[in-house]
């Protein structure tokens, strides 16, 4: 299967949630170009016309933050940087996102079928 998401429907059967991991209430696979998908995803007025490569794009910013993040944790292990020489917002979001990460270990920067 291609790109896909799991998505969420509110009691309308609107698509009000997307994820690209299974989670409780995502019930619902559909591919990334679907009208759907690409309404939540750019908005209702977006033309069809290059909406594909959004939702390819938006899936893509997702991998990227995690290998920022693991990016930093190599340099900050490896004595590179200094955690505290970051800014306040950014160890704060990097310090939440660890937190949520512990707690859902479903996320995942490779699928399976990526090649490092």
């Amino acid at each position: 299967m291609g790109l896909h998401f799991y998505v969420m429907r509110d009691d309308d059967n609107r698509v009000v949630s997307i994820s690209s991991n299974p989670q409780e209430g995502h019930d619902e696979v559909l591919p990334a170009g679907h009208p759907e998908v690409v309404r939540l995803v750019v908005g209702d007025s977006a033309s069809a016309e290059g909406t594909s490569s959004q939702v390819n794009l938006m899936h893509t910013d997702h991998k990227m933050v995690r290998i920022i993040e693991d990016l930093i944790d190599i340099l900050v292990k490896k004595e590179v940087i200094n955690y505290t020489d970051l800014p306040e917002v950014v160890t704060n979001k990097l310090s939440h996102r660890r937190q949520m990460r512990q707690g859902d270990n479903t996320l995942q920067i490779l699928d399976e079928d990526d090649i490092i």
